[in-house]
């Protein structure tokens, strides 16, 4: 399950990263308060969360691919879907958030 979670979010990556949003709206991008604040944050925040969407995507394509592994070689299947979507996604979507928060107020 986390293997098709991280699919998602390389492929949100790669979408923003061929096309990213120029201007600030409320479709299309990274959006928080602190990010949609100016077009330097909103630039900033596209930037980076693309990146770390990207990074993250990898990291949870590659975690996913193991516990599938494990999940064939022993009876933890529903114990390692729980693990990925209860405390894996959660996380890797907060670190995401932060990160971004964290390099845009670095950055303005």
């Amino acid at each position: 399950m986390l293997f098709i979670c991280g699919f998602i979010f390389l492929l949100g990556g790669l979408v923003m990263k061929i096309w990213p949003p120029k201007e600030i709206n409320m479709w299309y991008g990274y959006r928080t308060s602190l990010s949609t604040s100016s077009d330097r944050a909103w630039q900033l925040a596209q930037k980076h969360s693309t990146k770390m969407m990207l990074n993250y995507g990898l990291v949870m394509v590659v975690i996913g691919l193991v516990t599938k592994i494990i999940s064939r070689l022993d009876d933890v299947v529903t114990d390692l879907i729980l693990i990925e979507l209860v405390i894996l996604l959660p996380l890797f979507i907060v670190l995401i958030m932060y990160s971004t928060h964290q390099y845009i107020k670095k950055n303005l």
